[in-house]
């Protein structure tokens, strides 16, 4: 019946598709894998390899901590203590930073009780930044407003925005492997932190390659091959690391190796290193050469 049409359609434009057959199961079910998920691997956190499940509670908190700048976490800090003088004291739009506190502080409460699978830092929480910068935006407002005074509001949103660009400009296109200078910044986070954890510095290794390597080179990829192949020169052979072993002899031959959770220091460590691809002292992609020698 029309009827009957009219519900699915609007079913499908209402819910999730995996929530149409049993919205609630699929729900909680949701919910369950995202606690839990299914995935293998190890984290770097402070220095040590972490079992996804074995992740310390700080590790939210702490990246939170490290990732934003440091005029974003002052006014964030500023802007959220008023806000919850505000709520204490229910003055003000109390209501409104409410939501925002509980649009903040619910899911980092979950994740610090619940420890569920995380990895490449907090991608997966990508949702909790607008509060961030939305008490940051609380505490901006209120010392600019406190001061009522021209040059120094321009004083306070230029040293806001300058070291943005700076760091913007100085990491392209590597921006998302950012650090604060509470840790150094990211040269002081290599080893210690996750940096290209998405292996994005495999177009620039492999560009290089592409320009000094001779014809029909192979490449041993130690890390998603997948990005490699797509930028390579047509003629070179892309092989993923556990084929180290299908290498000719006399025929020239490199590796790209992701400094991800430091696996270069075990990988062919007494191969000679030729280029990398980094920022700020950070080395996010290392290239070696295999031939003639090829001792991991």
């Amino acid at each position: 019946s029309s009827s009957a049409a009219s519900d699915v359609y609007k079913r499908q434009y209402l819910t999730w598709p995996a929530l149409w057959d049993s919205p609630k199961d699929s729900f909680l079910g949701s919910i369950g894998k995202s606690i839990d998920f299914p995935m293998d691997g190890k984290v770097l956190f402070d220095g040590i390899s972490y079992e996804l499940n074995e992740l310390p509670r700080s590790f939210l908190p702490v990246l939170l901590c490290l990732q934003f700048s440091e005029g974003a976490l002052s006014f964030f800090i500023i802007g959220l203590s008023l806000a919850l003088v505000q709520i204490f004291k229910r003055s003000g739009e109390w209501e409104l930073l409410t939501c925002f506190a509980l649009w903040l502080f619910v899911p980092i409460g979950a994740v610090i009780i619940y420890q569920p699978t995380i990895y490449d830092n907090f991608r997966h929480f990508l949702f909790i930044i607008p509060p961030i910068f939305l008490f940051a935006g609380v505490g901006l407002q209120t010392v600019l407003k406190r001061f009522n005074n021209l040059p120094f509001s321009l004083v306070i949103i230029t040293a806001l925005i300058l070291p943005n660009i700076y760091w913007n400009i100085k990491l392209h296109p590597y921006q998302y492997t950012y650090y604060n200078e509470v840790v150094g910044g990211v040269g002081g986070a290599y080893r210690y932190y996750e940096t290209d954890y998405w292996a994005t510095s495999f177009q620039e290794a492999i560009e290089y390659l592409n320009e000094i390597a001779p014809a029909n080179s192979r490449v041993v990829v130690f890390g998603p091959d997948h990005i490699v192949a797509r930028y390579a020169r047509q003629d070179l052979v892309i092989l993923p690391g556990r084929k180290l072993d299908y290498l000719q002899p006399g025929v020239s031959a490199y590796a790209i190796v992701t400094t991800r959770r430091n696996r270069d220091l075990d990988l062919l460590s007494a191969t000679p290193e030729i280029f990398w691809v980094g920022r700020d002292g950070a080395k996010f992609a290392i290239i070696k050469q295999l031939y003639p020698s090829q001792s991991p």
